[in-house]
């Protein structure tokens, strides 16, 4: 008896985690009643419906919508990109970019294009704050220290101290822990000693 209920219980496992994951399984026995029927399919948006809206119509409304929210038409995102690296990796920065260029052309242009045209170009924080926050985050990730290298000279050269960034780090010891902490100073000694 308890060999049965051991096998009922075993196809019950295997039907839930074969639904579970995206499987149709055909394990038979399972009681009706736990079987999982087929979800209905979405109906779709009452906008679409109404209008019969194509995907390129979608799509030429988004584009639409985003050049109207867009506030910097007088610029690419390459001009940005390049003009927000100029202003703060220096000399260092450029040549990694260089190199990259030579190597990934396309890594390269995410950086330039979205990293720094996109994101690090946007007005939300101050140069300073945004430096500091690179800071901590590349000191987070524990093992990025040629980056943290070049970001702790992209902080100085956006106007912080020295201090405020071994503050930085000290707090990547609270919330990444120690050793994230400690490879960040070993970065921030060798980039605040050049």
């Amino acid at each position: 008896m308890q060999e049965a209920n051991d096998q009922d219980a075993l196809r019950i496992k295997v039907y839930f985690a074969c639904h579970f994951h995206g499987f149709s399984c055909g394990v038979a026995d399972v009681p009706e009643a736990m079987q999982i029927q087929p979800m209905a399919k979405k109906t779709r948006s009452k906008r679409s419906q109404k209008k019969n809206v194509t995907v390129q119509q979608e799509f030429a409304l988004l584009a639409r919508r985003l050049q109207q929210l867009d506030t910097n038409t007088d610029s690419s995102r390459r001009e940005r990109g390049l003009r927000q690296l100029t202003e703060t990796v220096g000399v260092q920065g450029g040549q990694v970019l260089n190199q990259l260029v030579a190597f990934s052309p396309d890594l390269t242009r995410f950086i330039v294009d979205f990293a720094y045209g996109d994101i690090i170009s946007r007005e939300g924080l101050d140069a300073r704050t945004r430096a500091l926050v690179v800071v901590a985050a590349l000191a987070a990730i524990g093992n990025a220290q040629p980056q943290l290298e070049t970001h702790v000279g992209s902080a100085i050269n956006s106007g912080c101290t020295r201090e405020e960034i071994l503050e930085v780090l000290l707090v990547v010891a609270v919330y990444a822990g120690f050793p994230a902490a400690l490879n960040g100073m070993t970065a921030a000694r060798a980039a605040l000693e050049k």
